[in-house]
């Protein structure tokens, strides 16, 4: 869930950076891209909000990458 908190504004951004700004009707249509990821984000940041527990110490939502032994990359929520 977390790796889509930060894909989807980039997978948006770049869908709108394709479109060129030429005429009124595909500038309108970066606007909505734009606002569809951005409600997207909203509500699953809003289901990681309710499903979390505050009385934890520990990280929440963990997700692990480890690709070929040269990079790892965690990521999660501590609730500070």
């Amino acid at each position: 869930m977390l790796v889509l908190l930060l894909l989807i504004p980039i997978l948006g951004g770049a869908l709108a950076g394709f479109i060129p700004e030429n005429t009124i009707k595909n500038q309108d249509r970066i606007k909505q891209i734009t606002l569809f990821t951005s409600i997207v984000n909203f509500v699953l940041s809003l289901f990681l909000w309710v499903q979390f527990n505050p009385n934890l110490s520990d990280y929440q939502f963990m997700v692990e990458f480890q690709y070929l032994n040269v990079y790892h990359f965690n990521l999660g929520i501590d609730g500070i």
